[in-house]
């Protein structure tokens, strides 16, 4: 956290400003090119333009009403994979039917009996206790 600031006068970041869309080295180049700032690093010139929220206009999300490049394309079909993939009628391993009951972190014994309704039973503790 040491070293002394980078003084920027008003002209250099108006300028930095309005180019600010331009890739960072570019513009850092033009800009030491500019104003004969030898003296202000790559890492200076985006520490400012990162400090001022200056970026670039890219978000990371895709714009509204953007198209994909594959809609409208048929999805690969292999023969062997649709052997392996759910079918009508099937359930997970880890079905639980009515009457299935587990003991929570709590000690409470959770019962399912209808549908997601849950009822609760204290149980007691079972197993070592210290």
């Amino acid at each position: 956290m040491g070293g002394a600031w980078t003084e920027y006068s008003a002209e250099e970041l108006n300028w930095i400003s309005d180019n600010r869309q331009l890739p960072r080295r570019v513009a850092h180049a033009l800009f030491c090119a500019r104003f004969e700032r030898a003296n202000v690093t790559f890492d200076n010139y985006k520490a400012l333009c990162t400090r001022n929220g200056w970026n670039r206009g890219r978000t990371g999300f895709f714009d509204k009403g953007h198209i994909p490049d594959n809609k409208g394309k048929k999805m690969p079909y292999n023969a062997n994979c649709a052997r392996t993939q759910f079918k009508k009628g099937q359930l997970p391993r880890n079905t639980k039917y009515l009457g299935h009951e587990r003991v929570s972190k709590e000690w409470l014994c959770r019962n399912q009996r209808c549908g997601n309704k849950q009822a609760h039973q204290l149980r007691a503790p079972v197993g070592p206790q210290s």
